[in-house]
């Protein structure tokens, strides 16, 4: 059976006919019997030759055969590599039941891990994705946008949310989400979520994972201008949320009873960003600076000066997380000094490119009475300075030895905070600035395998789309 027309047969004939009368003449052999011989066995009469004499056909099919099997050569490459990485997801995927219907864990190994860049999800909303937020256990990614939505999306399948609301009048800049027990009387654990907006309300909601909705609990409207940030945490049943604004304050709630149990101005202009450990707060300014305070007295502790223009994000370290943070720190005091707050060191973002990883200086503990600053020592000391992004660094999170950082250089980068090293770089993640980022927290006992999450990376950017990947 042949795969050719007659004309094409007849075509290929002519050109064998010819490459070999060329070959004969080209070499002075007689070999006319041979040649005649050719033409019979191919029927090929001289007509056909002279309406088809052309010297080249058959080393340009011969070309374009090499060309081709080049070119499929090239796509089973291609199939492979992308047939090795679906092998590799999904062996991950079993391998940590990534189910929606029960949490996901991982290894004491992967506290470390280091994604292959391996692109799982790519969601589009509907304006500029603002803020991101994955759920603690759960498929679920939350989504806050500049037109105020709120989405909730399963990573399994992100055909269409699963959940939307008209969170806030104006953009969304931040989503904090935990699990809580016992929340407004309700009996099980509550996921609830937090929003801050520019709209200077704070909103705070149940999300239902049976119904798939978002339930509004509270509304805290003590602010005065923009709301950057907003975190909770849960402590003898009680839970509770610190904002930062525009407005100079940070605010510590009572969510229960929706009541403000602090307010304090650390800064002297308008704060970006807050992280909170326990009984102690670290902020970030427009003035350039990060402050620690002790909230439940207001007690400013100490300063970190160094950024040359102003901080977008501020991250504590806990002692789960900063245990090899060895090689770069000369320590004057033992860790274990350190014990009673839990955490040594801390990261901030700032507009000048960088990246910088502080020590804080230990404040004066006093026996039943509130911390106060350290007379000898008030200064954050500078161990590192992280530098590889070209614009803006926007957000930054932390996992084991990794801090992972976005920009508006459109990269995502992953450092290695042993020695400031950049382990990984991700470039042109998306085609707008990346304004968010989001990976699974370590904030538990690193040889707890029961409680380490899942491995996956969340960006949102300008160009309207959340990007999932491991």
């Amino acid at each position: 059976m042949s795969f050719l027309t007659e004309a094409q047969v007849l075509d290929l004939n002519c050109a064998v006919v010819n490459y070999v009368r060329n070959v004969i003449e080209e070499n002075g052999i007689d070999k006319k019997s041979v040649l005649e011989q050719l033409k019979g066995i191919l029927e090929v009469d001289d007509d056909d030759l002279i309406t088809r004499d052309d010297e080249q056909l058959l080393k340009r099919k011969w070309n374009s055969i090499v060309r081709l099997q080049r070119t499929i050569t090239q796509l089973e490459n291609k199939c492979a590599e992308l047939q090795s990485n679906v092998n590799s997801v999904t062996a991950k995927l079993e391998k940590l039941e990534l189910s929606s219907k029960s949490p996901i864990t991982v290894n004491a190994t992967d506290i470390n891990w280091v994604p292959f860049g391996s692109l799982l999800t790519n969601i589009k909303v509907d304006s500029s994705v603002t803020a991101v937020r994955l759920h603690p256990t759960l498929s679920y990614v939350y989504i806050g946008t500049d037109s105020g939505k709120l989405y909730c999306y399963d990573i399994l399948d992100f055909s269409m949310p699963i959940a939307t609301t008209q969170a806030h009048a104006k953009s969304v800049t931040s989503i904090d989400v935990v699990e809580v027990d016992g929340f407004d009387q309700h009996t099980e654990t509550s996921t609830i979520i937090a929003t801050t907006s520019k709209d200077a309300l704070v909103n705070a909601y149940i999300f239902s994972s049976i119904r798939k909705d978002f339930v509004h609990i509270r509304s805290l409207t003590d602010h005065d201008n923009i709301v950057s940030q907003g975190i909770i945490w849960q402590k003898n049943k009680v839970a509770f949320l610190a904002s930062c604004s525009r407005d100079l304050s940070i605010k510590v709630w009572n969510l229960n009873e929706s009541r403000v149990l602090q307010s304090f101005v650390p800064h002297s202009e308008w704060i970006k960003s807050i992280d909170v450990f326990g009984e102690y707060i670290l902020s970030g300014s427009l003035d350039s600076t990060l402050r620690l305070t002790h909230w439940p007295s207001t007690n400013g502790l100490s300063i970190g000066s160094g950024h040359t223009f102003p901080i977008e994000k501020v991250k504590i370290i806990p002692f789960s997380q900063d245990t090899e943070i060895k090689s770069k720190i000369r320590r004057t005091t033992d860790n274990k000094e350190y014990k009673d707050i839990g955490f040594r060191y801390c990261a901030s973002a700032s507009r000048d490119n960088t990246i910088k990883i502080w020590e804080i200086p230990l404040p004066f503990l006093r026996l039943n009475s509130a911390p106060v600053p350290n007379t000898s020592k008030t200064e954050f000391t500078c161990i590192m300075t992280l530098k590889g992004h070209s614009s803006w660094v926007k957000d930054i999170k932390i996992r084991g030895d990794h801090l992972f950082s976005c920009s508006d250089d459109k990269t995502v980068k992953c450092w290695n905070l042993n020695n400031g090293e950049c382990l990984k770089s991700w470039n042109d993640m998306h085609n707008g600035f990346i304004n968010c980022i989001d990976v699974d927290d370590i904030t538990c006992d690193p040889h707890d395998t029961a409680s380490l999450q899942r491995e996956l990376i969340v960006t949102g950017s300008l160009d309207c789309r959340v990007k999932i990947f491991r």
